[in-house]
Order: structure tokens, then C-alpha cells, then sequence
């Protein structure tokens, strides 16, 4: 017959497993696995990268005829404006310096 003392059996030479002696297991780690998988283009009627090269180039040199073109049109209007003021000034300013 097993004595109680304070109302817990005691079981003598007996272990007797309890809520505290229960092993607590970690939580598992997650494991993320990671798949090389190799990817490939194939469009069909696309561009080759030489041709896309070539049209690179073919851009930059007309944006550059387009600079220089718009650079020489500032400096003919210049030119122009200058043309004109003195053509103003000949007939009002220096009107008097000036013969026919």
C-alpha cells in the first residue's frame, strides 16, 4: 500500500513520472531548399543583340546631328537678329553717317 503524504502518493524506490520530467524537444528549424534551374530565351522574331547594337549607335549619331544642327540654328538667328538691329540703327541712330 503506498503512504500519501500531503495528498501526493509516494511510491518508494518507484520513479514515477510527472508532468515536469516530460523532455521538452526545441522547435524544429525550417528548412528552405533552394533549386538552381537554368532559364533560357527563345523569342521568336526578336532583335539580335548586333543589331541592336547597330541601332544604338545609329540613335546616339542622330541625336548628335541634332545638337549640332540645333547649335548652328542658334547661331544663324543670332547672326540674323544682329543683321537686323543694324539695319535699324542705319536708318535711325546713324541715319546722319550714312550715304546713299
Amino acid at each position: 500500500m503506498q503512504k500519501q503524504l500531503n495528498g501526493v502518493p509516494e511510491s518508494g524506490d518507484k520513479h514515477v513520472k510527472m508532468e515536469t520530467d516530460a523532455k521538452v524537444e526545441a522547435p524544429k528549424k525550417k528548412v528552405k531548399k533552394t533549386y538552381y534551374v537554368p532559364v533560357t530565351e527563345i523569342v521568336y522574331g526578336a532583335v539580335e543583340n548586333a543589331d541592336v547594337r547597330k541601332a544604338n549607335a545609329k540613335e546616339f549619331e542622330m541625336a548628335l546631328q541634332d545638337h549640332v544642327m540645333e547649335e548652328k540654328k542658334d547661331r544663324k538667328n543670332v547672326a540674323e537678329s544682329y543683321a537686323c538691329d543694324m539695319r535699324d540703327k542705319l536708318s535711325d541712330i546713324y541715319q546722319e553717317f550714312v550715304t546713299d
